[in-house]
């Protein structure tokens, strides 16, 4: 093969990779967008859920009222760390949000629905395939920090 092949080739595949780059930065910037929206609209409905519930000063008793306002909270603070995946990938210019991160939320995710389970009507056998997904990412997790390690 001749040098000028060799060069068109490589200009090809450099061009592939820019536009490639460019169209995954895009969808970041989009999902970024999304997720903040739902930020945004999880705030709001948690600022009306406190002020329901301090209008009421009956539910202050109310175990179900107070799991609620747990539960918005948890997932206030879900979408704000999945937020925060994404702003470090473009931060950091990284080609993929990382593994471990998307575990971790995931992680983050089973333990406020296991928080806010009603146990009285809740199958067990879907808190079964609750606890086998958290042991499951858990496990996934720790092997993953177990191969970053230095040795």
């Amino acid at each position: 093969m001749n040098q000028p092949d060799d060069e068109r080739r490589e200009d090809r595949k450099t061009r592939f990779l820019e536009i490639s780059h460019s169209f995954e930065f895009v969808i970041v910037i989009v999902l970024f967008g999304a997720i903040s929206l739902v930020v945004l609209l999880a705030m709001g409905r948690l600022g009306l859920g406190i002020y329901s519930f301090v209008a009421a000063p009956s539910r202050f008793s109310e175990a179900h009222a107070i799991q609620q306002l747990f539960g918005m909270v948890l997932t206030v603070l879900i979408a704000l760390e999945l937020g925060n995946s994404i702003m470090r990938h473009l931060r950091d210019n990284e080609t993929i949000i990382q593994a471990r991160e998307i575990i971790l939320i995931s992680l983050m995710a089973i333990v406020r629905k296991i928080m806010l389970v009603d146990l009285e009507t809740e199958a067990a056998l879907s808190l079964v395939w609750l606890g086998l997904a958290t042991l499951t990412l858990a496990a996934a997790y720790w092997l993953m920090s177990q191969t970053e390690r230095p040795r």
